[in-house]
């Protein structure tokens, strides 16, 4: 598999963002969500023309990719899954944070939880507001069968 490039999009970090660092096939067989640095994407291993769902997770970092990679933050390895019903997909990100899409068709489900094992710690949710979501957290779908 694999998604073509946009013309001019190449830089130093190009390679370096693209690495994956998880895969996961879901429970039907048909599909594998994989993570790299900025993004998770759903795979159809029916269809070898591109994923069939991005979903932007770090894309506010792409400004600060120097400071990243002088610090060894770009290196960063993440997690993800895909809920058991296929319906939803998760990952990791920096302060205890994770991220949940929706994946299914016409979904603008994106959440943001924070992980903490202090059960009276406040807890950080930040639910998908259709009107804000679309800006802060992209989602490219592309679907054909």
């Amino acid at each position: 598999f694999e998604e073509p490039e946009a013309p001019g999009s190449r830089s130093f970090f190009t390679e370096i963002i693209a690495s994956i660092s998880d895969i996961k096939f879901a429970k039907d067989g048909r599909y594998i969500l994989s993570r790299d640095y900025m993004t998770l994407k759903l795979w159809d291993i029916n269809m070898d023309s591109g994923p069939v769902a991005t979903f932007q997770v770090h894309e506010y970092l792409r400004p600060k990719l120097c400071d990243l990679y002088e610090n060894d933050s770009i290196f960063d390895k993440f997690e993800c899954c895909l809920s058991g019903d296929g319906l939803r997909v998760a990952t990791g990100s920096y302060s205890n944070l994770f991220r949940v899409f929706g994946c299914a068709p016409g979904s603008t489900e994106a959440t943001t939880l924070e992980a903490s094992k202090n059960p009276m710690r406040t807890q950080v949710q930040t639910p998908s507001r259709p009107s804000r979501s679309l800006n802060s957290i992209t989602r490219v779908v592309r679907r054909g069968r």
